[in-house]
């Protein structure tokens, strides 16, 4: 569940001080919380590529495929990621 956290959502992190900027507050307090608990959403970049730090040098990648967007009537966010 928490990996799932750090990888489905639409943060972004802020590069003066590394914390995570969101629309929702909501979204941001999740995205922190897998942090918290040692799953910390470490970057995307231009080629879609999510890193996900679990310790001081381990690393998870996944390629980012596809996002579906939250909506009303779905009532949910949902990503599709390739796990390198």
């Amino acid at each position: 569940m928490l990996r799932l956290l750090a990888l489905c959502h639409s943060v972004i992190i802020d590069p003066s001080n590394g914390s995570y900027n969101s629309s929702s507050p909501d979204e941001t307090a999740l995205v922190d919380g897998a942090a918290t608990c040692g799953y910390r959403f470490h970057s995307r970049d231009n080629e879609k590529n999510i890193k996900i730090k679990l310790d001081e040098n381990v690393f998870e990648n996944y390629k980012l495929l596809n996002i579906l967007d939250f909506d009303s009537t779905r009532k949910r966010m949902s990503v599709i990621v390739y796990d390198e």
